[in-house]
């Protein structure tokens, strides 16, 4: 066991597995060390070799996250397996305030990090070495080992100590030369580092071993996370997924532009460059939900992938005639292309980059779900009509919402089927609806009822997120944008949506994201829908709101940004706005000046409030009212 836990060459080797003391022989410290010594490789041996090296679970030992300090990061608490030893960060510990730059000796070797001149990638690793200890070591010393009761040192102590390294301008931990005696050595992260000094959080891709299980035989599932980014199986099979979803629709709706030869032979080529992948993607599908693919596995699968989707256009290149652009874009986001600013799968695989390498495959996913044609586009609306009962939430009786879904869609002029999606944000919160899908013509509307059934154990105040998703069939890109809407136990549920956000961009995190040529020295309409809850027409009522609505400005803005030349500059109203038939579009104009000067991100919040004055002609007196606040950033990419 030495021989194999230290690979230091033994002569004879015999494997003795536990000490038996005789009578009236002395005992000596060997013995008593070798009792200790024996069960120690065991263990040491059988944790090596059959859990391996990494963290239990998605823990954060030694997980590398930024921090507000210059050329810094910190060191997260909890454990790593490494080479058969527990190694323990008892608390979250700077980098630069670690006890290292020392090395077993207790010599100084290291040194701060430094700022790059440009773009450089990092590899951050752990340094872990055991060394005895005694009550007068030096540096290292424990006086706590000089038995108080006799005042003499009665034993030594073996203690496993470690340091976080990091290795600038290096890309390849395998590449690195560490091969200090006794020591073992495990990757905690890779740093993508720019000329800033201060490390943020999406330079930082983990390097842990996740998940860790009783062998590498056994996968441990993959797992990336870089920033708040994460990368794990659920969604590497949406992806798959997705991909042969929107294939299929190229496919059966003729997209990819094949012509000039016909025959038997021709229709064999089309359907098989379309086989090999939707075989493909399935069966890598698979075994991604079963967890039988780690993070090397999925690099693997992503080669597979690119080398399929390449034969499937060279297939279809071979029955078209010339060389269509569609086949040319397909491949730039396969190889690259940086005057379209595409980085590209292959180059993603070739940096062993799996998350970006995902991502890229997800750009051309989304590329290829918005591409025109016989797909559908335009809108899908959403709102909340009514919630029954209108009474406190009570988890025992449940309740229903019954909401609104319109198709506001300008192609095909045909019903187009809808998917609808309930989401909660709780578990615990069971929710069903009455039917998966809806079929609507452009202007047509139909009710979805949504049954909402709390769990018995849940307590007043508890809360969830609750919202119903609709998505056009053949194109998922187009997608209703109804915000969700809080329900808490014990309280009375939220009223029926009347006002709501309604426009074209998609929110990103309940932001709109706006881009400086969209709005530069320019008018920029944010569109939302007002709903007459009477449905209007001929056996509803005529219903007349009041809206105003103003830009809020945080404390101090970007340089070169003067709040006051924007329109509006002052809070704004739109009196007498009349809803006769079931609900009506509201544009809501803002104009920004040249913003030549400026280089950074504009941060302001939309507030529009929204009364109802009127019914059939006559006040209302304190009718409803929505209170809408949105985010809005305007990014500075021209």
């Amino acid at each position: 066991m030495h021989q194999f836990v230290t690979k230091e060459t033994v002569v004879n080797p015999r494997h003795y597995v536990g000490v038996r003391m005789q009578q009236g022989v002395p005992v000596l410290d060997s013995d008593l060390n070798e009792i200790v010594d024996i069960p120690m490789h065991t263990i040491e041996l059988l944790l090596r070799d059959v859990i391996g090296n990494g963290v239990p679970g998605k823990g954060q030992g030694f997980a590398i996250s930024s921090i507000e300090v210059d050329n810094d990061f910190a060191i997260e608490a909890g454990v790593v397996m490494l080479g058969g030893w527990q190694v323990f960060n008892p608390q979250r510990i700077q980098y630069s305030q670690q006890p290292r730059f020392l090395d077993s000796n207790g010599v100084s070797t290291g040194t701060d990090l430094t700022t790059p001149s440009g773009d450089r990638t990092d590899i951050v690793y752990l340094d872990v070495w055991e060394q005895e200890t005694s009550a007068n070591s030096g540096d290292y010393s424990d006086a706590r080992l000089v038995n108080a009761t006799i005042g003499v040192e009665t034993a030594l102590r073996q203690e496993r100590r470690w340091t976080v390294w990091v290795a600038e301008n290096e890309t390849d931990f395998d590449n690195l030369i560490l091969n200090e005696s006794g020591h073992k050595y495990l990757p905690l992260a890779k740093l993508f580092r720019s000329d800033s000094i201060r490390i943020q959080p999406y330079m930082s891709m983990d390097l842990r071993r996740m998940g860790l299980t009783l062998a590498d035989a056994v996968k441990a599932p993959m797992y990336i996370k870089r920033g708040s980014e994460e990368l794990g199986p659920e969604r590497f099979s949406s992806m798959l997924s997705e991909l042969r979803s929107v294939l299929r629709i190229w496919q059966e709706n003729i997209l990819f532009p094949v012509g000039g030869t016909s025959g038997l032979n021709v229709f064999i080529i089309y359907q098989n460059a379309f086989n090999d992948l939707y075989y493909f993607t399935s069966a890598a599908e698979v075994n991604s939900d079963t967890l039988n693919l780690d993070n090397s596995d999925g690099l693997k699968v992503m080669q597979s992938l690119v080398n399929a989707q390449k034969r499937m256009i060279t297939a279809l290149r071979s029955i078209s005639s010339g060389d269509p652009d569609i086949y040319k874009l397909y491949e730039s986001y396969i190889n690259g292309d940086s005057g379209k600013n595409i980085g590209g799968i292959q180059p993603a695989i070739n940096d062993q980059d799996f998350l970006t390498t995902v991502k890229e495959q997800e750009a051309l996913i989304e590329y290829l779900s918005l591409s025109t044609g016989n797909l559908p586009e335009g809108d899908v609306l959403v709102s909340m009509k009514e919630v029954a009962p209108s009474t406190a939430i009570d988890p025992l009786t449940g309740f229903t919402i019954t909401y609104r879904v319109e198709s506001d869609l300008q192609i095909p002029t045909t019903a187009e089927q809808f998917d609808l999606e309930a989401y909660g944000s709780d578990v615990r919160w069971a929710i069903t609806l009455d039917k998966s899908s809806v079929t609507l013509a452009p202007g047509q509307s139909e009710e979805v009822v949504m049954s909402v059934d709390p769990d018995d154990s849940l307590a007043n105040g508890e809360i969830a997120q609750v919202n119903l998703i609709a998505r056009a069939h053949r194109r998922s890109s187009i997608k209703s944008v109804l915000p969700a809407e809080t329900f808490t136990i014990g309280s009375p549920p939220p009223g029926a949506t009347f006002f709501y956000y309604s426009g074209n961009v998609p929110l990103s995190g309940g932001v709109l994201i706006i881009s400086r040529a969209q709005i530069e020295n320019k008018t920029y309409d944010v569109n939302f829908t007002l709903v007459n809850s009477s449905g209007g027409g001929v056996t509803g009522q005529e219903h007349t709101f009041r809206l105003n609505h103003e830009l809020q400005w945080p404390p101090t803005s970007p340089a070169g940004v003067n709040p006051g030349a924007w329109l509006p500059p002052s809070p704004q109203e739109q009196s007498n706005l009349v809803v006769s038939d079931a609900d009506q579009p509201v544009t809501i104009t803002i104009f920004a000046p040249s913003l030549s000067g400026v280089s950074e991100d504009i941060n302001f919040t939309l507030i529009i409030t929204a009364t109802l004055t009127h019914s059939d002609g006559a006040p209302v007196m304190a009718g409803k009212t929505k209170l809408i606040e949105l985010p809005i950033v305007v990014g500075m990419t021209p």
